[in-house]
């Protein structure tokens, strides 16, 4: 089972997976068990978590960012993205002495990150597909 893992884990991060088609997440999963499908979540996941920090980091270190200030007391804006899972957030919030707090927030789209966005989709395959058995 190790060996199976370990070249699954080989695959994600030599193959990157440009097509979000759940078919093509179908066809690639078709034979596993749901033992392998929940040990090949944690491997994407992982992927996508370690991935999602350094694009945030890397967007926020170039200043690819919104900027909102905050006063005290008052709510945190919302965010809007593209729909459909086209996009994700990094928020950056920095505590002002006065208590206001001033917002970053950086958009991942699935257009400038498609490896990324591809990662990201497979891991909602599986976990749509893992709570559906």
């Amino acid at each position: 089972m190790n060996e199976v893992l370990a070249a699954l884990d080989r695959a994600i991060k030599l193959q990157p997976i440009f097509e979000n088609d759940d078919r093509a997440f179908a066809a690639k999963y078709a034979e596993a068990s749901v033992p392998a499908l929940k040990e090949a979540l944690k491997l994407v996941k992982a992927r996508v978590d370690v991935e999602q920090a350094s694009i945030i980091q890397d967007r926020m270190d170039a200043g690819l960012y919104e900027e909102t200030f905050v006063p005290r007391g008052e709510p945190k804006p919302g965010l809007v993205g593209k729909g459909g899972g086209m996009s994700t957030f990094g928020v950056k919030n920095i505590r002002a002495e006065d208590g206001s707090t001033i917002v970053r927030t950086t958009e991942i789209t699935a257009e400038e990150y498609p490896e990324f966005n591809a990662a990201r989709m497979e891991m909602w395959w599986l976990i749509r597909n893992l709570h559906g058995r």
